[in-house]
């Protein structure tokens, strides 16, 4: 195990130590100290979880634990504090790691056109706060600020992440991980405003426990956003919306991404109205990328590519989720499929990929 090795893997620890200390220790999550709220949402982000061919390609696969703690304390010191006059808050850590491969795995080195081989891993954490208009009751403010710190290069271990994952399911080895792009550090800054419109079923007041209820009923909301994210890892901004409809629409304020965390600010994620939830989706939008370390290579030092990205990217989404609550507990689960245009000049090969999601909130 090499330094940088070590150093990340302490890093990896020693965040999930904070994590469960901060889970077992932190006062006043919520309005009501005999509840105790944690959410946990698992994302699984995978390329061949929707290519009929079932091939690894470009954007290959991610995963992400995302741990949130809603906190009425944060809320009052964000409201007394900051000119963010906040309803509700919360605050979390992300453990996130990610693989890009070209079109074809199996040349030496990729074509120009195709993506090249990298891996990267990050941890972060991350403050949240929403506020329902103080005129207009079904419309609610959501900001989010993240900054992650990772690896990406050689010792992110992408090709024996890649190559234990074949050899499970019986995929074929790739051959041209030995030309990537050399290991650079990860620092990212990400921020996230997103606006949702209640168009039927209007948002109520925050209740004692901090639940805006009932949301119960067949339900449809817009959610409109605009973030930017910046770093050694890449430079964009993006603008783009989600619409859903369904029964029982959760608190939060839509479907989650490696690149668009969850909402963790609702003790309760899905509503008291009712015990089952269920909804569909369709959004997208559009992203400028000024740079990305993954296909145009590092800030700075030399790389044995030249791909470039794209300075525009248009995608789409479509997809949905089904949840269970009972007592101080929910579940819910998702699936949806994102298409992009190229990110690269000249790409070679379709780019899309499938988003199961996992989520419970509970009492701890």
């Amino acid at each position: 195990m090499t330094a940088i090795d070590r150093r990340m893997t302490g890093l990896f620890v020693s965040l999930l130590m904070l994590v469960a200390v901060t889970s077992a220790h932190a006062q006043d999550l919520t309005a009501s100290p005999e509840f105790q709220a944690v959410q946990i949402d698992v994302l699984i982000e995978n390329d061949s979880s929707f290519n009929l061919d079932r091939e690894d390609r470009h954007y290959t696969s991610g995963t992400a634990l995302v741990v949130g703690l809603p906190s009425a304390g944060l809320a009052d010191w964000l409201t007394e504090r900051t000119p963010l006059v906040a309803d509700r808050a919360a605050f979390g850590f992300v453990a996130a790691y990610q693989l890009y491969t070209p079109d074809n795995i199996f040349n030496d080195k990729p074509t120009p056109g195709q993506h090249p081989y990298a891996g990267l891993f990050y941890v972060g954490g991350f403050v949240q706060r929403d506020r329902q208009h103080p005129e207009y009751a079904a419309l609610t403010e959501f900001d989010h600020l993240e900054l992650d710190l990772g690896l990406i290069g050689p010792s992110a271990r992408g090709e024996q992440v890649q190559s234990t994952v074949h050899d499970i399911f019986g995929g074929e080895d790739p051959n041209g991980w030995d030309v990537q792009h050399p290991d650079r550090p990860i620092v990212q800054l990400t921020y996230w405003h997103k606006w949702r419109f209640d168009l039927l079923n209007d948002g109520s007041p925050i209740d004692a426990l901090g639940d805006r209820s009932p949301r119960g009923g067949w339900g449809l909301d817009a959610i409109p956003q605009l973030g930017a994210s910046v770093g050694s890892l890449r430079v964009t901004g993006e603008g783009s919306g989600v619409l859903r409809f369904g029964y029982n629409l959760p608190d939060n304020f839509g479907p989650g991404f490696l690149t668009d965390l969850p909402s963790s600010t609702a003790p309760r994620r899905l509503p008291r109205a009712g015990a089952f939830s269920a909804y569909g989706y369709l959004g997208g939008g559009g992203r400028i990328v000024g740079w990305d370390t993954v296909l145009d290579g590092p800030v700075w030092g030399d790389s044995d590519f030249d791909d470039e990205s794209s300075t525009f990217v248009a995608f789409g989404r479509v997809g949905g989720a089904i949840g269970y609550r009972w007592d101080g507990w929910s579940v819910e689960a998702g699936y949806g499929v994102t298409f992009h245009t190229d990110k690269i000049v000249g790409q070679q090969g379709e780019q899309h990929f499938a988003s199961i999601t996992l989520a419970v909130t509970g009492r701890f």
